[in-house]
């Protein structure tokens, strides 16, 4: 990745209040990628059917939790 890219990963990102947009409204978001490529990351504070730690391996993100 070219150096004078600024990249927001990791990092966790903290919705605006004043962002409305119902993706990401309220939304605390960790950032695993993001280059000249565009972006990933996951909503970690909604739940979901899908548990982190199946959706981090079929991206091959390596995931640890007590869950």
């Amino acid at each position: 990745m070219n150096k004078d890219i600024f990249s927001f990963s990791p990092k966790l990102l903290v919705s605006s209040p004043s962002l409305l947009d119902p993706n990401f409204f309220r939304s605390l978001v960790l950032v695993f990628k993001h280059d000249t490529d565009g972006a990933l990351g996951l909503v970690i504070n909604r739940r979901t059917q899908y548990p982190a730690k199946e959706v981090t391996k079929s991206l091959k993100i390596q995931w640890s939790s007590n869950e």
